[in-house]
């Protein structure tokens, strides 16, 4: 029977015949291509042959369902009143793509066409024909009215596809349309729910003069060694939305924006006529309008051509849920910039995006409206500007926002989060030890120093914190800078509730040390071997006087973690410490903070306790220290 369904697909396949260049006649770069001039005849050469330029085309396996597919679309349009659904059981699939060109899902039952995958239905893109065809995983051009469901698993097989040394061919651009996983192209009105498409030739999701598309749950997770290979790509969209995304990529995570990423591959292109030799004495010219014969057929098929992916503006693209991973910008490494015009895009709105690090490199730029709401670097909700994983330039108007853990909306703040902290004991107990990882802050006075600092030997059990923050951000010296601290409690049943207390705080350098050395950073700072300084009345500055509360926290370091936390902001007025730093240049900024009762211990949330899995239970992001300014 397969050998029967191979004869079949054999007879109704063909090679291109050889057809008058749609160049002849014409002189490219200064090589008269001859009038008449003629593509080569092509001819069907063995599956398993490499680096297949077109005319020639591999002859279809015997599980091919290329021509099935095509003959289930037609019989789809052909039976609008009656059919409105093609459907992929649990099985595997091998083909050329899922594509549906020319199909206004409106005149179908129920208006609109659906496409939906069984859950273990894998639909895998076979060697395609040809180094230069056009078959994406999906392909959804000049198309309304689609929606795409189930739980299948699209593979665009990009790998075999882009290997030349075994079975595929060379990814040579100059050859070639740009082609990704799934690409909307000229259509509007298009759904995806759990679409699920791996191993793409180039972008994974991607848009161009494309409508109305919504992407639900979508997952795209690609190899590092495909070329040029990002997460979501909408070019030339408007009203595009995408909510619950992951994917895997070796460049951009997100891209969007009003550009032709095909024009590079257009016959009068410089880049192409160039590697075939045109306007030398051993121009290729078989070879160039051979590969002009590709691209017109692409052009013919797809009903434009390159220059015409992408012909209108972007606008209204919204993001949420989302998890982009890039491997590195720009795999060329020319950096290059662009010295076209761009009209901006109207609206972005990111929401609930994950970025894995922070890194600058990423921008939003020429964009009249956008908003950021809870972005997260590293797992961390983004509360304060220095945080932000991009830059952005040529926006009318931002907006960036967090959701705190009241629930409410709030405005990212200018300043910084703490880049470390800690807590160091004069106990004979805690001298040696680091508490950079603890989940609180102490302070206690000994009161030997005005802020228990001169403390040595003895009995005493002085407690003192430090926080530091980066500076790098600031691009002037600020009006105002408030250090931000959340209490927790106190320590001592036997102090009531109205005592009062009081914050000190003083910049410290972490090069000269009480043990005499020039190195105690946070991470490795203990009592013996910390930031020596003398506080003076004039060298500090003070919050305003706070009541201790009813709020008690037990001493020791876990015992606390469930614990209530009182939640008061304590601030301090630090201006004019980070307006020195910022004037001498300093990077960052390292305070040493006490407290004024000699008969108090208060504690105050960490980093590590305001987020992360082992963090205080009752803590929230927003409690961790950090430091506002004002411009």
């Amino acid at each position: 029977m397969q050998g029967q369904l191979a004869d079949q697909l054999s007879a109704a396949q063909t090679a291109p015949a050889a057809t008058t260049s749609s160049m002849a006649g014409r002189t490219v770069d200064g090589t008269a291509i001859p009038a008449g001039q003629k593509t080569s005849a092509g001819s069907l050469v063995s599956a398993s042959s490499v680096n297949v330029r077109y005319p020639n085309q591999r002859v279809m396996a015997a599980n091919d369902d290329t021509y099935a597919l095509q003959a289930a679309i037609a019989t789809i349009k052909a039976n609008p009143t009656a059919l409105n659904t093609l459907y992929f059981p649990n099985g595997t699939y091998v083909w050329s793509g899922l594509l549906v060109n020319g199909v206004d899902g409106s005149k179908l039952k129920g208006g609109k066409l659906k496409v939906y995958t069984d859950e273990g239905a894998l639909l895998k893109n076979r060697v395609q024909a040809y180094m230069e065809a056009f078959e994406p995983a999906i392909g959804i051009i000049g198309s309304s009215n689609i929606e795409i469901d189930g739980r299948g698993v699209f593979d665009d097989n990009g790998v075999a596809n882009y290997n030349a040394v075994s079975s595929g061919d060379l990814h040579d651009a100059y050859r070639s349309q740009h082609q990704g996983g799934v690409m909307v192209m000229h259509s509007s009105n298009i759904t995806f729910n759990d679409t699920y498409e791996r191993n793409a030739k180039q972008w994974n999701y991607e848009t161009h003069s494309a409508h109305s598309v919504t992407f639900n749950n979508i997952k795209a997770l690609t190899p590092y060694q495909q070329p040029w290979v990002d997460g979501t790509d909408f070019a030339s969209g408007q009203d595009i939305t995408a909510n619950g995304v992951f994917t895997l990529g070796n460049d951009d995570a997100f891209a969007s924006g009003h550009y032709n990423p095909s024009n590079g591959f257009t016959p009068l292109a410089s880049g192409v006529w160039n590697n075939f030799k045109l306007g030398t004495s051993s121009a290729d010219v078989q070879g160039y309008v051979n590969a002009v014969g590709a691209y017109d057929t692409v052009s013919d098929d797809l009903g434009f051509d390159s220059n015409e992916w992408d012909n209108e503006d972007s606008k209204n693209i919204s993001v949420s849920n989302t998890l982009n991973y890039g491997y590195a910008p720009n795999p060329d490494g020319s950096g290059a910039t662009y010295s076209y015009t761009k009209s901006p895009i109207g609206t972005v709105n990111l929401d609930n995006v994950w970025f894995s690090k922070q890194n600058t490199g990423n921008t939003i730029t020429g964009v009249t409206n956008a908003t950021l709401n809870n972005l997260r670097v590293a797992g961390q909700l983004v509360e304060y500007t220095t945080q932000l994983p991009l830059t952005t330039s040529g926006v009318g108007t931002l907006t960036t926002t967090y959701t705190d853990g009241n629930g409410q909306t709030q405005n990212v703040k200018a300043g910084a989060l703490t880049s470390g902290d800690t807590w160091v004991g004069a106990w004979t107990g805690d001298q040696t030890s680091n508490n950079s990882s603890d989940l609180t802050l102490i302070t206690r006075n000994t009161g030997v120093g005005l802020m228990g600092e001169q403390y040595t030997t003895g009995s005493g059990d002085g407690k003192l914190s430090y926080v530091q923050f980066p500076l790098g951000s600031l691009t002037r010296s600020p009006s105002q800078a408030t250090l931000h601290l959340t209490y927790v409690g106190h320590r001592y049943s036997s102090v009531p509730s109205t005592d009062t207390d009081q914050l000190l705080v003083q910049p410290v350098s972490d090069t000269t040390c009480t043990g005499g050395g020039t190195s105690c950073p946070v991470n490795t700072m203990t009592w013996q071997n910390r930031p020596s300084f003398t506080a003076t009345s004039s060298s500090v500055a003070k919050s305003d006087t706070f009541t201790l509360g009813s709020t008690l926290i037990p001493e020791g370091g876990g015992t606390h973690q469930g614990n209530a936390i009182d939640g008061r902001d304590i601030t301090v007025d630090i201006t004019s410490f980070v307006q020195n730093a910022y004037a001498a240049h300093q990077s960052t900024l390292l305070l040493a903070v006490g407290d004024t009762g000699t008969n108090h211990e208060l504690r105050f949330v960490s980093s590590e306790g305001a987020t992360g899995s082992g963090k205080l239970t009752n803590a929230t992001a927003d409690m961790a220290p950090g430091l506002t300014v004002t411009p």
